[in-house]
């Protein structure tokens, strides 16, 4: 079952759906160079009718602070529940490890 604040935040996306980024522990977008973070934050703003849950912990670079209302970002993610909700549209962006790979093959 999925926590209420990500099911809410998901039932409110509209037919563009939702898309889950999350590179579990093995990379932490905070700690990326600023240039590949801006290309996260800007393909979330270039695309304000998709919804987005992001891993990142702490608060968003100053750039982007207020601008992104579809952006819901939390420190942890209930990735495997997230991935069964069935919506029109969804996608997953992750580094692929195999156990993230068994989890995309099982959707």
């Amino acid at each position: 079952m999925v926590v209420k604040v990500y099911q809410d935040f998901m039932d409110t996306s509209g037919p563009e759906g939702v898309v889950l980024i999350s590179f579990g522990s093995t990379v932490n977008l905070e700690t990326v160079p600023q240039r590949f973070q801006e290309w996260f934050f800007d393909a979330i703003e270039k695309n304000p009718k998709v919804r987005f849950l992001m891993k990142w912990k702490g608060p968003l670079p100053q750039k982007y602070s207020g601008r992104l209302n579809n952006l819901m970002p939390s420190e942890w993610l209930p990735q495997r529940e997230l991935l069964r909700k069935k919506l029109q549209k969804n996608s997953f962006l992750t580094h692929l490890l195999s156990s993230d790979s068994n989890r995309v093959l099982c959707l």
